[in-house]
């Protein structure tokens, strides 16, 4: 948050309104930044929680079944 501000850092991965475009978007994680936890990943989509327990903007939250996809099938393709 300090880097970026709070409202840009509310807004960061803001997948829902790549949805709602259209667009195909994936999720991933920085390794070796940080350890690989697929399910980390889709819970942080899905509930916009960061590591240290900061939420973010709740409008861009996306379903279980949108996270799935965005680290199976989309990533894939």
């Amino acid at each position: 948050m300090a880097n970026l501000g709070g409202e840009r850092a509310a807004r960061i991965s803001s997948v829902k309104d790549a949805i709602r475009t259209g667009l195909t978007y994936t999720s991933h994680q920085d390794t070796p930044v940080l350890f690989p936890d697929v399910m980390k990943t889709i819970s942080c989509a899905v509930n916009r929680i960061t590591k240290n327990g900061v939420e973010l903007s709740k409008d861009q939250s996306i379903s279980v079944m949108e996270a799935l996809k965005a680290v199976t099938i989309y990533a894939a393709y």
